[in-house]
This record gives structure tokens, sequence and C-alpha cells, in this order.
């Protein structure tokens, strides 16, 4: 069987490094609620009900990818890349969508149009059960945007438009408020705080305040170009996204070899920290602990 993807491509037959691919870009943000809200049935009919998406949630708390099984199971029809991709960039998820198809974003199609702003759409992204939400990637709300077309697509060389209200930084002024990115853990007097899929986050202090800066790097199966792509899709999601479990971003930088984002600090460490008991702060007792596991356990049987 063939490597090339085309638009004709069946998504089953798509494989399991490009599904990874696809799920590094669209699980942060739960961005993947958006196509599984866009995917329907010959018929017209919504493929996919509430109910569906509630157990593809659940199985992040399995360490699962949602992105993962989601393309499992609608693989199973005759859905095709093509189909996948005019979801993909008729939602602006142009990273994604470059992944299958590089041709699409320099080339793009007319949008095809996604009833996204239905109500049984706006409830299916936006509503998530307790279970899930410690990941803080949910019930976000968003500014509405324009539809995209051949200008508003993000560039390697375009910087976001309309930052008021965010801090445009030099990666000098980083290297300075984190101590040149000390790789020492902050508990050894250094500044680093962790590490992720795209990046490393280390502390700094900006007007004597904590931040957190993300300095992003490349990866072996990700270009410099597509990097920059996402980085550029990710500040203009997270100047419109507003939300209790999602850190605020107050600033980023990408005049350097790394681009930066800049988030405000959390104190009390990440879920990660919380649940290894990696920071001196009460963690759940036990019984409301139980219970927890308990009710998630059936949710995910339910």
């Amino acid at each position: 069987m063939s490597n090339t993807i085309t638009s004709a491509t069946f998504i089953r037959n798509l494989n399991y490094g490009v599904r990874r691919k696809l799920s590094d870009f669209l699980d942060p943000q739960d961005s993947w609620k958006y196509v599984i809200v866009s995917i329907h049935k010959p018929t017209g009919e919504p493929r996919y009900s509430q109910q569906h998406l509630r157990r593809f949630e659940a199985v992040v708390l399995q360490g699962r990818s949602p992105t993962m099984e989601l393309l499992n199971d609608w693989g199973t029809s005759n859905s095709t890349v093509g189909e996948l991709v005019d979801i993909l960039m008729s939602h602006r998820l142009m990273a994604a969508a470059s992944i299958l198809l590089p041709d699409a974003i320099n080339n793009p199609r007319p949008a095809v149009p996604q009833p996204s702003d239905s109500p049984r759409d706006k409830e299916m992204i936006g509503n998530n059960d307790a279970a899930t939400r410690p990941l803080g990637r949910t019930e976000v709300q968003t500014k509405e945007q324009p539809p995209p077309d051949s200008t508003s697509e993000p560039q390697e060389d375009q910087d976001p438009n309309d930052t008021a209200g965010f801090l445009r930084l030099s990666f000098h002024e980083l290297k300075k408020i984190t101590g040149n990115f000390d790789e020492r853990p902050v508990g050894d007097g250094g500044s680093r705080l962790g590490e992720g899929g795209f990046g490393t986050v280390y502390k700094g202090l900006i007007n004597d305040k904590p931040v957190a800066v993300k300095k992003l790097h490349s990866m072996e199966d990700i270009s410099l170009k597509e990097l920059s792509v996402q980085f550029i899709q990710e500040v203009q999601t997270l100047m419109v996204l507003k939300h209790e479990n999602l850190v605020d971003m107050v600033g980023f930088s990408r005049d350097g070899h790394h681009p930066c984002l800049v988030y405000a600090y959390m104190s009390n460490g990440s879920l990660l920290d919380r649940l290894a008991c990696l920071v001196s702060i009460q963690t759940v007792p036990y019984p409301p602990g139980i219970s927890i596991c308990f009710l998630t356990l059936f949710i995910q049987n339910h």
C-alpha cells in the first residue's frame, strides 16, 4: 500500500505515525471536539451524539488519546482525508490540516460551512463532565471568529493580529528573566518547571510577578515551519479563550530561534505535581478521592 496521502485516502488507512501527529495538535484544548460535531452521516444527521462525545472524553482518564479513538471509530466508515481536511480548515486548524495535505494551506479550497454554531454543537463542544475537567481544556468560551480565507491563514512569518493587552517580549528579555533558561529545577535554585510535548517551561519574573515561560522546540517529526504554524495558531487561540481551568497567557515572543509563550504562574503546581505529591500543598483527602474514583469508573462504564 502506498504511503502517499491524498484527498481520496481513507482515514482508516492512515498509519499510526500520522494519527499520532494529528492527536498532538487536536488533543490540547479539546480541538477534536470541533471535528466531532462537524461529522455527519450521508443523510445529513450528526454521526455522533453527546453520549458518544462523553465516551471519547473518558479515554483521557485511561491515558489514551480522544483524537486517536475518534479517528479509529470514524475510520470504520468510508470517510476520507479530504473530508477531514475540509473540517479542519473550516475551523482554522491549519497546522493539523497541513499534516495530511500540506498543499491545502497554500491552495485552500472554499471552506465547507460547518454547523458548529447550532445550540447542539455549542453544548457538545462546551459541555464536559467533572471527571475529565482536571485537564483544564473544557467548557471554553471563544469570541466569534471570521470565516477562514486566503488572508486569515497563519503563515510562517506572520505575527498574530490584535495583540492588545498582551506583552510582546524579546527573546533576550525572556533569557534575562529566566536566568538564561537555567535548566536546574526551581527547587534547586534554577528556573526549570517542567517539560511538555512541544517545549520546556521555566519560571521568571516580570514586574516582580512570577510567570511561566514556555520555550518551544522543534521535534524530530515536526518541521520548523509546522512548529511556527502551531505557535501562531496557539497564540491566536489563547488570545480569545478565557476560563477558570485555563492558564491565562500574558505575552509571547518569536524573534529568536525558539518561539516562546508566557503564562500566568501556577503557584500550586500542575495536575501531575499534585497527583505525584511533588508540591507542599494539601492533596485531595482520602474519602472524597475514593468517591471520585468510583464516580469516574461509573461514568466510564455507563
